[in-house]
């Protein structure tokens, strides 16, 4: 085989043999981590031991959110829209992130949980947990199957694989990594994959400003108001309807709160405040992620304006077809166009191979960060909502919990993967999801943790009831247009289904606490080895005076 057959043969499959290399990294770190004892307790399986560092938090924090939706979809909807239409994410993650940072994260680390959902256990007992939990799965299922739909597009583009093949293969190689490590597999591969993130990015738009013609060329031809973050009147808000009138504001804030205020109530979120060392990790943790997500959100919003001027110059893919064509189909498709023709190796040869290769793993980071995320924490809730209680230095279901989240994992994981087939908008279904918790689970979060006469019945009632208003919501906006729609068809509708199921579970709670202070009494916040956290005026619940119990129990056998 001479030199130039070598080189043909590497530029057709290097990018393949990059793809193998890193999942197979994941894989291994997987087994590694198993190796070194994740799956000997439910503490070291469910939140890496409490063991984890800052930086470490700020990695998988940034990776588990900056998935495959926000890379592709994010990008896309700027390409469009400009800054201002990306507001519900990257930006109001961020904002999210620093929240959690300053009210949540001391008193869920307080409680000694394993996951969101004994939260909702210690404050509102089983029923209460039962309801909110099967509330949140839908929203991380969802998540996840949106981000395999991103990974097939990628591999469908690039390496010209089927889909449903890509999908199996990937999705598979999620959930073994993840079913061998748990949580601390999890943050290992994300900081690894939050690393090749920013490389992808960080070598795509220096590329991206040299191909245009350099730095003055691409501020000169930057449309105006571009940059605007806040309601504006310039085109791109125009084209989204984010304009300086009522309802252009009431759909800003509609996109600020769906998915800002809707991701507090993530269980995957929490997952992370609980695997950190201690409360001040976490908070530098959570506030370094933030930060990194703002950064990565700027990179996104510079691939979309670089775009926007290689349109306006005429630019052609590879193949010869206008760029603008393409984008006007399918604005997601911004990034995967850009690194084709940025990296287009008939012109780069073997460097722009390897820079592709490069890319590509970058993305294959984004998405599987956050299926394995999500996935374990979908799994992590319901094993401790079946099995309550596994972290306190009482319980005796330290194994079970272990091998019932394994056994989740492989479930959840098989199911997002087939489920991914049903789902066609990227960044839509993800906010989406958020929008669900924000509507049905934010008052629930809020009440348990901070309003004293918040009782079980009143969180049920703010959940079912929410989930009644999205439900009634997207009714009427079917019999409005004359179809089913679950998206919102415009601007208007997008802040009635983000507000008024929220608002309407907000009431319901308000009104059911005080209405049930007798017949269903608040209980003081315990912590899962029967501490009293907040409220010691307030009775206990079934399970802490079990606790206690045992605890007795177990004391008097010592002293004997």
């Amino acid at each position: 085989m001479g030199l130039e057959q070598i080189n043909e043969f590497i530029i057709n499959n290097l990018i393949l043999l990059i793809v193998v290399i890193y999942m197979a990294a994941m894989i291994a770190i997987g087994y590694f981590v198993q190796r070194k004892g994740a799956d000997k307790s439910a503490e070291n399986y469910l939140i890496a031991n409490k063991g984890v560092g800052p930086l470490m938090v700020g990695g998988t924090v940034f990776s588990t959110n900056w998935c495959g939706g926000v890379l592709l979809g994010a990008a896309g909807t700027a390409y469009t829209g400009y800054v201002v239409s990306t507001i519900a994410d990257p930006w109001a993650t961020c904002l999210t992130l620093v929240l959690m940072a300053i009210f949540f994260c001391a008193i869920l680390r307080k409680l000694k949980i394993a996951s969101l959902s004994e939260m909702y256990r210690l404050r509102f007992g089983k029923r209460g947990a039962t309801v909110a939990t099967v509330m949140c799965i839908p929203s991380m299922i969802t998540w996840t199957a949106a981000n395999i739909v991103a990974l097939t597009t990628i591999f469908k583009l690039f390496l010209d694989f089927d889909p449903l093949i890509c999908a199996i293969i990937a999705g598979l190689i999620v959930v073994l990594y993840t079913y061998l490590g748990g949580m601390l597999a999890v943050v290992y591969t994300d900081n690894i994959q939050a690393v090749m993130i920013m490389l992808g990015l960080i070598i795509l738009i220096p590329t991206g400003i040299a191909f245009v013609g350099g730095f003055d060329v691409l501020a000169a031809a930057t449309p105006e108001n571009f940059w605007n973050l806040l309601p504006n009147d310039g085109a791109g808000a125009v084209a989204t309807g984010f304009t300086v009138d009522p309802l252009g504001i009431f759909t800003w804030l509609a996109g600020l709160s769906g998915m800002g205020f809707g991701y507090l109530a993530s269980v995957e979120l929490t997952q992370r405040v609980l695997c950190a060392r201690d409360t001040k990790a976490a908070r530098q943790g959570l506030l370094i992620g933030s930060g990194m997500y703002a950064l990565a959100g700027f990179f996104s919003m510079m691939i979309a304006l670089i775009a926007i001027v290689m349109v306006s110059q005429g630019t052609t893919t590879p193949a010869g077809v206008p760029m603008g064509e393409i984008l006007a189909e399918d604005g997601n498709y911004v990034l995967l166009v850009l690194a084709e023709r940025l990296f287009d190796p008939s012109v780069m040869g073997i460097i722009g191979v390897a820079l592709m290769a490069i890319f590509i793993g970058s993305l294959l980071a984004a998405i599987m960060s956050t299926s394995s995320s999500t996935i374990f924490a979908a799994s992590a809730a319901l094993s401790t909502l079946m099995l309550h209680g596994s972290l306190s230095k009482y319980a005796t279901t330290s194994l079970q919990v272990l091998r019932l989240t394994r056994m989740l994992v492989l479930v959840i994981g098989v199911f997002c993967v087939f489920f991914s087939f049903v789902i066609d908008s990227l960044y839509w279904m993800m906010i989406f999801s958020f929008t669900i918790l924000f509507n049905c689970m934010f008052w629930a979060l809020v009440g348990g943790l901070f309003w004293k006469r918040c009782n079980a019945s009143a969180a049920i009632a703010s959940i079912v009831v929410g989930f009644a208003g999205v439900i009634l919501c997207i009714i009427a906006q079917s019999l409005y247009f004359g179809q089913i729609a679950i998206e919102p068809q415009d601007n208007l509708w997008i802040g009635i289904q983000t507000f008024v199921p929220w608002a309407m579970g907000g009431i319901a709670m308000l009104i059911t606490a005080l209405l049930t202070q007798k017949s269903d009494p608040p209980v003081a916040l315990c912590d899962t080895d029967g501490e009293l956290v907040k409220w010691e005026d307030l009775p206990l619940s079934a399970d802490t005076i079990e606790v206690r119990r045992r605890i007795e129990e177990i004391k008097a056998r010592e002293e004997e």
